[in-house]
């Protein structure tokens, strides 16, 4: 079933933030902040391996409402 999204710019900005946040509920997410502005995403932080990179990037990119995606992600060296 779709998810409805309010008519409200800024509600529906929220909405998919809450959304993609909820995805990465994950700990391997935790030092990932996701910021939306007119359905345009940015994900900033750090995450672990360049696989955690991809997912985090697919995850925003295939949640409803999101226009673009960018990315400000850097993969943790060992």
């Amino acid at each position: 079933r779709p998810v409805k999204r309010s008519g409200d710019p800024v509600a529906r900005d929220q909405e998919i933030i809450r959304d993609i946040c909820w995805k990465f509920r994950e700990t391997r997410f935790s030092q990932v902040e996701v910021a939306c502005l007119n359905g345009a995403v940015t994900l900033k932080g750090t995450v672990a391996s360049a696989w955690d990179h991809s997912e985090a990037i697919e995850i925003a990119r295939s949640t409803t409402g999101v226009m673009d995606v960018t990315v400000d992600l850097r993969v943790r060296s060992r």
